[in-house]
């Protein structure tokens, strides 16, 4: 029996924070929450604590399930790694439907501001791992040759930070993942051209 409560406690934060995903947290009323998620307004006070607490809890699903992606895409693969990221994230044959939302993560910092701890916290290990990935991926590049190394790594990785940021913002003001596919290909274009070797 606690597997099965386990599962459906899965299978209703999932389908949380795919209704936060979509019509954030203020435009998510407390009856629709309950019509999307299964979830109802006694549960959400009993078991989950209130709406900011679910919320905080589907971030935390979303990251779990999110950031061990964003690594393992990227690892091992360098530039190019990082090249295809960009392009997987505007492609609407590789990416879920549910990403024409945008990125959790980044909707609730948009929405919260980064002056709300709890949102501060999560958005801080979200821009670690992506961050890391990055790094590593453009550490690996220059080791091997790939990437001259006169270029600054933690410049690079600060700037595909923001050209992530930006992306997800793009697709969920479209309405498709597909819609990004111009701009990540300019973003990844941009990347690739660091390939050029360093003058002798």
């Amino acid at each position: 029996m606690a597997r099965s409560r386990k599962l459906d406690s899965e299978t209703a934060l999932r389908a949380a924070g795919l209704a936060f995903m979509e019509c954030g947290y203020a435009g998510m009323s407390t009856r629709d929450l309950e019509e999307r998620s299964g979830i109802t307004r006694f549960t959400l006070q009993t078991t989950y604590g209130g709406k900011k607490a679910l919320f905080l809890m589907t971030l935390d699903h979303y990251l779990d399930e999110l950031l061990p992606w964003i690594s393992a895409s990227m690892d091992g693969r360098g530039i190019a790694g990082i090249a295809a990221f960009f392009h997987m994230r505007a492609d609407d044959e590789q990416m879920p439907a549910q990403g024409r939302f945008g990125c959790l993560m980044v909707n609730a910092l948009t929405e919260f501001g980064a002056t709300d701890p709890d949102i501060a916290a999560r958005s801080e290990r979200y821009f670690d791992t992506l961050r890391t990935a990055f790094t590593l991926a453009l550490t690996e590049s220059q080791d091997t040759g790939a990437l001259p190394k006169s270029v600054d790594v933690a410049g690079v990785a600060e700037g595909l930070l923001a050209s992530i940021l930006g992306l997800n913002t793009f697709i969920r003001t479209s309405g498709t993942n597909g819609a990004g596919a111009q701009m990540a290909a300019g973003i990844a274009e941009s990347l690739l051209r660091l390939q050029t070797p360093d003058p002798e």
